[in-house]
């Protein structure tokens, strides 16, 4: 993984934050970073009675509050493509290294993908090159039925914010590109008012929910990168 200077960070998040606000992300209250993420918005569980604490030989390790889940967790991080899947030129570098501060979550035409606090979750980052173009990957994975219901309510909005020609942010198109994964999938391009443009991909495959968001500084968003990507991490998760 290249590191990226703190220059190119800054300059790099505040693209981010246009391509985001384009898309209508969240304000993202859970803080997450890097690409393992902890669901800080969970309420931990009421305390146990105190009990006898373990001697020196005897080894504990607490159980994360609910909704939290290992598995869970394991399977939204371990879903991103290995080397010889990515694109010609591309890389996936560290977002705790790449971006100062987590960028919020993300919601497309008033719809939540992360409904309630997912029991995993990861952040993932990928770029050809230290100035672009970047694709973005959010991984939820939710409780059973849950990505499902998310998806029902994400393909009518969506349709609707392309047939309106807006959102509250900017003007949103059909997609350009729609890759072909997951069991299914909604695909949208934005451009914000604050001038930055974005293709974003949301796909279901089981109970985990994948948005991929593509965007370039310097021109259209990276369609074909984001397209190989996208059905990089759908293949990781079928064989999750």
């Amino acid at each position: 993984m290249s590191a990226v200077s703190p220059v190119r960070a800054a300059a790099t998040v505040a693209l981010l934050t246009l391509a985001l606000v384009g898309c209508g992300a969240g304000d993202g209250a859970a803080e997450r970073t890097g690409s393992t993420t902890s669901p800080g918005s969970a309420t931990p569980a009421a305390s146990p009675p105190a009990s006898p604490s373990p001697s020196p030989s005897e080894s504990t390790v607490p159980s994360p509050p609910p909704p939290f889940d290992l598995e869970a967790q394991r399977r939204a991080t371990a879903a991103y493509p290995p080397k010889d899947r990515l694109p010609d030129g591309w890389a996936q570098v560290d977002p705790t290294k790449a971006l100062p501060a987590y960028p919020g979550d993300p919601e497309y035409c008033g719809v939540r993908l992360e409904r309630g606090t997912a029991p995993g979750a990861a952040l993932h980052l990928y770029q050809a090159g230290d100035s672009g173009p970047y694709v973005l990957q959010y991984t939820f994975v939710l409780p059973r039925g849950v990505a499902g219901d998310v998806m029902a309510d994400l393909a009518p909005a969506v349709a609707a914010c392309v047939e309106k020609g807006r959102d509250a942010d900017g003007r949103v198109f059909a997609a350009r590109r729609e890759p072909t994964v997951g069991a299914e999938s909604v695909s949208v391009a934005f451009v914000a008012d604050a001038g930055a443009t974005s293709q974003v991909t949301v796909f279901r495959r089981g109970d985990a929910l994948v948005a991929l968001v593509g965007f370039d500084q310097a021109g259209l968003p990276p369609f074909d990168a984001l397209s190989t990507i996208a059905e990089g991490v759908d293949a990781r998760l079928r064989a999750s």
